[in-house]
């Protein structure tokens, strides 16, 4: 997020995403897009921010022709840090612009517990819904990964 201004609440975003997955016959899914983020004072304990913006989104699925279409992203994320543990969570809104029918929801949430100054156990959980997947894709997917961090 770049910010217009250090005492405004909001600031503008660009980005960029590549990625590739075996487990739902995509190839390629490449995002860009820009937008708008809102945000409560980045020095609080509890934080709150939400975004709405623009991006294209262009997939290459196992034996489907290229596709690009042009989606509303949008987020609403909540972020709370303690000295011995901080959560993450945010949701993910990207209905397509001329078929709304067609949207994707992302949820994470991310719960990480210091073992000391540098190391930390983190557990995630995610939900990913598309409500138009391709014919042997399924349409909800439920993840959960536990990793340790090390900070340098």
């Amino acid at each position: 997020a770049y910010p217009i201004s250090k005492k405004e609440p909001y600031s503008g975003e660009v980005f960029y995403q590549i990625q590739k997955d075996d487990f739902e016959l995509l190839q390629i899914r490449q995002l860009f897009g820009c937008g708008a983020r809102f945000e409560t004072r980045k020095d609080r304990k509890f934080r709150l921010a939400f975004s709405f913006g623009m991006m294209a989104d262009h997939e290459k699925v196992k034996n489907i022709n290229h596709n690009v279409v042009i989606r509303s992203t949008n987020y609403f994320s909540l972020m709370h840090k303690t000295d011995k543990f901080n959560t993450f969570a945010v949701v993910y809104l990207q209905p397509r612009i001329v078929k709304p029918s067609d949207f994707r929801i992302l949820s994470e949430i991310v719960n990480e517990i210091k073992i000391n100054k540098i190391l930390s156990f983190n557990f995630t959980f995610t939900y990913r819904y598309d409500s138009d997947t391709p014919e042997g894709v399924i349409k909800n997917e439920i993840k959960t990964t536990g990793s340790l961090k090390y900070d340098f």
